[in-house]
Protein backbone atom coordinates (compact mmCIF):
# COMPACT_ATOMS: atom_id res chain seq x y z
CA UNK A 1 0.00 0.00 0.00
CA UNK A 2 2.75 2.36 0.56
CA UNK A 3 4.24 2.05 -2.48
CA UNK A 4 1.16 2.05 -4.56
CA UNK A 5 0.38 5.55 -2.37
CA UNK A 6 4.35 6.64 -3.78
CA UNK A 7 3.54 5.47 -6.88
CA UNK A 8 0.18 7.24 -7.55
CA UNK A 9 1.90 10.57 -6.25
CA UNK A 10 4.98 10.15 -7.79
CA UNK A 11 2.64 9.63 -11.54
CA UNK A 12 0.70 12.62 -11.10
CA UNK A 13 1.99 16.00 -13.51
CA UNK A 14 -0.45 18.44 -12.65
CA UNK A 15 -3.17 17.06 -15.69
CA UNK A 16 -4.20 13.52 -15.67
CA UNK A 17 -6.16 12.65 -12.85
CA UNK A 18 -6.37 9.09 -13.37
CA UNK A 19 -4.04 7.90 -11.08
CA UNK A 20 -6.42 7.82 -7.88
CA UNK A 21 -5.34 5.22 -5.16
CA UNK A 22 -7.48 2.49 -4.48
CA UNK A 23 -6.29 0.60 -1.00
CA UNK A 24 -8.47 -1.34 1.29
CA UNK A 25 -6.18 -2.21 4.33
CA UNK A 26 -8.51 -0.91 7.35
CA UNK A 27 -5.40 1.33 8.66
CA UNK A 28 -4.45 4.92 8.15
CA UNK A 29 -3.21 4.52 4.98
CA UNK A 30 -7.23 4.32 3.73
CA UNK A 31 -7.34 7.68 4.82
CA UNK A 32 -4.52 8.81 3.52
CA UNK A 33 -5.16 7.19 -0.13
CA UNK A 34 -9.01 8.51 0.58
CA UNK A 35 -7.80 12.66 1.30
CA UNK A 36 -5.19 12.67 -2.06
CA UNK A 37 -7.81 11.54 -3.92
CA UNK A 38 -9.96 14.38 -3.33
CA UNK A 39 -7.48 16.61 -3.68
CA UNK A 40 -7.09 14.84 -6.97
CA UNK A 41 -10.94 15.53 -7.53
CA UNK A 42 -10.88 19.21 -6.15
CA UNK A 43 -7.72 20.46 -8.25
CA UNK A 44 -9.76 18.96 -10.99
CA UNK A 45 -12.78 20.94 -10.42
CA UNK A 46 -10.82 23.66 -9.70
CA UNK A 47 -9.08 24.11 -12.90
CA UNK A 48 -12.08 23.57 -14.96
CA UNK A 49 -13.60 26.76 -13.02
CA UNK A 50 -10.62 29.36 -13.51
CA UNK A 51 -9.01 28.89 -16.39
CA UNK A 52 -9.55 32.21 -17.33
CA UNK A 53 -9.00 33.61 -13.73
CA UNK A 54 -5.95 35.59 -13.01
CA UNK A 55 -2.89 33.52 -12.01
CA UNK A 56 -2.64 35.28 -9.10
CA UNK A 57 -6.01 33.76 -8.27
CA UNK A 58 -4.94 30.42 -9.58
CA UNK A 59 -2.14 29.70 -7.35
CA UNK A 60 -3.78 31.09 -3.92
CA UNK A 61 -6.46 28.60 -4.35
CA UNK A 62 -4.49 25.97 -5.97
CA UNK A 63 -2.46 26.28 -2.24
CA UNK A 64 -5.45 25.90 -0.25
CA UNK A 65 -6.47 22.82 -2.27
CA UNK A 66 -3.56 21.16 -1.64
CA UNK A 67 -3.25 22.51 2.09
CA UNK A 68 -6.13 19.49 2.53
CA UNK A 69 -3.79 16.58 3.13
CA UNK A 70 -2.65 17.54 6.25
CA UNK A 71 1.01 16.98 7.20
CA UNK A 72 0.61 16.54 10.84
CA UNK A 73 -1.60 13.35 10.08
CA UNK A 74 0.72 11.88 7.46
CA UNK A 75 3.88 11.71 9.92
CA UNK A 76 1.71 10.82 12.30
CA UNK A 77 0.84 7.73 9.85
CA UNK A 78 4.91 7.86 9.19
CA UNK A 79 6.00 7.15 12.26
CA UNK A 80 3.51 4.50 13.41
CA UNK A 81 4.74 2.48 9.86
CA UNK A 82 8.07 3.46 11.62
CA UNK A 83 7.10 1.76 15.28
CA UNK A 84 5.32 -1.45 13.54
CA UNK A 85 8.36 -1.86 11.61
CA UNK A 86 10.70 -1.46 14.54
CA UNK A 87 8.12 -3.76 16.76
CA UNK A 88 7.82 -6.79 14.10
CA UNK A 89 12.02 -6.42 13.69
CA UNK A 90 11.55 -5.52 9.84
CA UNK A 91 14.27 -2.69 9.62
CA UNK A 92 14.26 -2.34 5.54
CA UNK A 93 10.66 -1.15 6.02
CA UNK A 94 12.12 1.04 9.14
CA UNK A 95 14.80 2.49 7.37
CA UNK A 96 12.91 3.44 4.05
CA UNK A 97 9.95 4.72 5.85
CA UNK A 98 12.26 6.82 8.13
CA UNK A 99 13.89 8.47 5.10
CA UNK A 100 10.74 9.09 3.15
CA UNK A 101 9.59 10.90 6.18
CA UNK A 102 12.79 13.00 6.91
CA UNK A 103 12.59 13.86 3.09
CA UNK A 104 8.82 15.07 2.99
CA UNK A 105 9.45 16.97 6.04
CA UNK A 106 12.64 18.25 4.67
CA UNK A 107 10.16 18.81 1.30
CA UNK A 108 7.08 20.17 3.06
CA UNK A 109 8.68 22.28 5.63
CA UNK A 110 11.76 23.77 4.68
CA UNK A 111 12.63 27.44 4.51
CA UNK A 112 13.70 28.93 1.10
CA UNK A 113 17.28 29.24 2.24
CA UNK A 114 18.93 26.13 3.75
CA UNK A 115 22.80 25.11 4.59
CA UNK A 116 24.09 23.58 2.16
CA UNK A 117 25.01 20.42 4.83
CA UNK A 118 20.92 20.59 4.85
CA UNK A 119 20.67 19.63 1.19
CA UNK A 120 23.14 17.29 1.39
CA UNK A 121 21.59 15.12 4.07
CA UNK A 122 18.33 15.56 2.08
CA UNK A 123 19.81 14.36 -0.89
CA UNK A 124 21.20 11.41 0.90
CA UNK A 125 17.63 10.64 2.58
CA UNK A 126 16.68 10.22 -1.45
CA UNK A 127 19.54 8.13 -2.43
CA UNK A 128 19.14 5.83 0.69
CA UNK A 129 15.40 4.97 -0.48
CA UNK A 130 16.76 3.78 -4.08
CA UNK A 131 20.02 1.89 -2.03
CA UNK A 132 17.20 -0.29 -0.13
CA UNK A 133 14.51 -0.24 -3.25
CA UNK A 134 17.16 -0.98 -5.34
CA UNK A 135 20.44 -2.46 -3.32
CA UNK A 136 23.96 -1.87 -4.81
CA UNK A 137 22.52 0.02 -8.31
CA UNK A 138 23.51 3.49 -7.21
CA UNK A 139 26.16 5.20 -5.00
CA UNK A 140 26.42 8.95 -4.09
CA UNK A 141 29.89 10.13 -3.78
CA UNK A 142 30.27 13.52 -2.00
CA UNK A 143 33.28 15.57 -1.52
CA UNK A 144 32.27 18.70 0.02
CA UNK A 145 34.90 21.32 1.35
CA UNK A 146 34.29 21.70 5.31
CA UNK A 147 34.24 25.81 4.56
CA UNK A 148 31.07 25.40 2.62
CA UNK A 149 28.36 23.11 4.78
CA UNK A 150 27.03 26.30 5.96
CA UNK A 151 27.14 28.31 3.44
CA UNK A 152 23.67 29.04 2.02
CA UNK A 153 21.76 27.48 -0.38
CA UNK A 154 18.02 27.10 -2.08
CA UNK A 155 16.53 24.29 -0.57
CA UNK A 156 15.27 21.54 -2.98
CA UNK A 157 18.38 22.09 -4.85
CA UNK A 158 20.34 19.12 -5.44
CA UNK A 159 17.56 16.53 -4.71
CA UNK A 160 15.98 17.04 -8.13
CA UNK A 161 19.23 17.22 -9.77
CA UNK A 162 20.12 13.36 -8.46
CA UNK A 163 16.35 12.61 -9.65
CA UNK A 164 16.75 13.33 -13.05
CA UNK A 165 20.04 11.88 -13.45
CA UNK A 166 18.46 8.35 -11.91
CA UNK A 167 15.72 8.75 -14.57
CA UNK A 168 17.22 10.35 -17.35
CA UNK A 169 20.87 9.89 -17.10
CA UNK A 170 20.53 6.00 -16.90
CA UNK A 171 18.22 4.76 -19.46
CA UNK A 172 19.60 2.34 -21.57
CA UNK A 173 22.31 2.47 -19.40
CA UNK A 174 24.56 -0.97 -20.43
CA UNK A 175 27.13 -0.58 -18.12
CA UNK A 176 27.90 -3.26 -15.07
CA UNK A 177 29.48 -0.57 -13.00
CA UNK A 178 27.49 1.01 -10.08
CA UNK A 179 25.38 3.74 -11.47
CA UNK A 180 27.29 6.66 -9.25
CA UNK A 181 26.10 10.25 -8.75
CA UNK A 182 29.08 12.26 -7.58
CA UNK A 183 28.74 15.59 -5.88
CA UNK A 184 31.52 18.08 -4.75
CA UNK A 185 31.22 21.73 -3.83
CA UNK A 186 34.09 23.86 -3.19
CA UNK A 187 35.07 27.96 -2.64
CA UNK A 188 36.41 29.65 -6.49
CA UNK A 189 39.69 31.10 -5.21
CA UNK A 190 39.07 34.33 -7.47
CA UNK A 191 36.11 35.49 -5.83
CA UNK A 192 35.22 33.40 -2.53
CA UNK A 193 32.18 32.11 -4.11
CA UNK A 194 30.27 28.75 -3.70
CA UNK A 195 30.69 26.15 -6.71
CA UNK A 196 28.50 22.99 -6.68
CA UNK A 197 28.96 20.27 -9.28
CA UNK A 198 26.23 17.20 -9.90
CA UNK A 199 27.25 14.88 -12.27
CA UNK A 200 26.68 10.66 -13.11
CA UNK A 201 28.61 8.11 -14.90
CA UNK A 202 25.40 7.40 -16.84
CA UNK A 203 25.19 7.49 -21.03
CA UNK A 204 25.40 11.15 -21.44
CA UNK A 205 23.64 13.35 -23.75
CA UNK A 206 24.00 13.35 -26.96
CA UNK A 207 26.03 16.13 -29.04
CA UNK A 208 23.16 17.44 -31.34
CA UNK A 209 20.47 17.06 -28.32
CA UNK A 210 23.15 18.86 -26.02
CA UNK A 211 23.85 22.00 -28.75
CA UNK A 212 19.66 22.59 -28.89
CA UNK A 213 19.97 22.30 -24.73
Amino acid sequence: PIRQISDAMTSFGGNDFTHTIQIHTDTELDKIGHAYNEMLKNIEEFQNEVKNQQKELRISEMNTLISQINPHFLFNTLGCVIGMAMHYRVEPLEQIVTALSDSLHYALRAPDEVTLQQEIDHLQDYMRILEIRMPDKYRLVVHAAPETLEKRVLSLLLQPLAENAVQHGFQEYQKRAERTIYLASWIDAADGGLRLRLADNGRGIEADHLAGI
